[in-house]
């Protein structure tokens, strides 16, 4: 048994030149296929195929561009190390051999206190989520066996 096309042509092009006609007239139309789709009693996806497939490229309305779905990612380049080489080996000659050390470690920070509260500050977030997650569960579980 072979396909059977529901709509017949004729009812296919008077909708299709119906939209194109609306389309023309009022380009700000948001519910054209639907008033038509009513109108000849056809589906609104099908209307839209039609229009798409008689419309050409040329008249088709431009598209916007896209927003981006998620924010860009923000990537940080670190610059490499430009210590001359006498420095590193000053160091290492002042250095206790028994104490490992490293260059991040001899080189004087500006502020280390702020990471030590900013992990902390962390922390304590992290565990008021976690006391949220929980009494949430423990809602969910109410209303769920009630």
């Amino acid at each position: 048994m072979a396909f059977e096309q529901k709509y017949d042509a004729a009812t296919r092009e008077a909708a299709t030149a119906r939209v194109l006609e609306r389309r023309a007239t009022n380009p700000k139309d948001r519910h054209v296929f639907m008033v038509v789709a009513d109108e000849f009693g056809v589906g609104q996806q099908s209307l839209r195929a039609w229009v798409a497939a008689a419309t050409p490229e040329s008249d088709k309305p431009a598209r916007k561009k896209q927003r981006p779905r998620f924010s860009a990612v923000v990537t940080t380049k670190v610059a490499p190390d430009d210590e001359p080489a006498a420095a590193s080996d000053e160091i290492e000659a002042v250095a206790d051999p028994e104490i490992p050390v490293s260059r991040s470690a001899m080189t004087p920070d500006k502020d280390p206190a702020p990471a030590d509260t900013k992990v902390t500050a962390l922390e304590a977030e992290a565990a008021d989520l976690r006391r949220g997650n929980d009494a949430l569960k423990a809602a969910m579980r109410l209303l769920l066996d009630a």
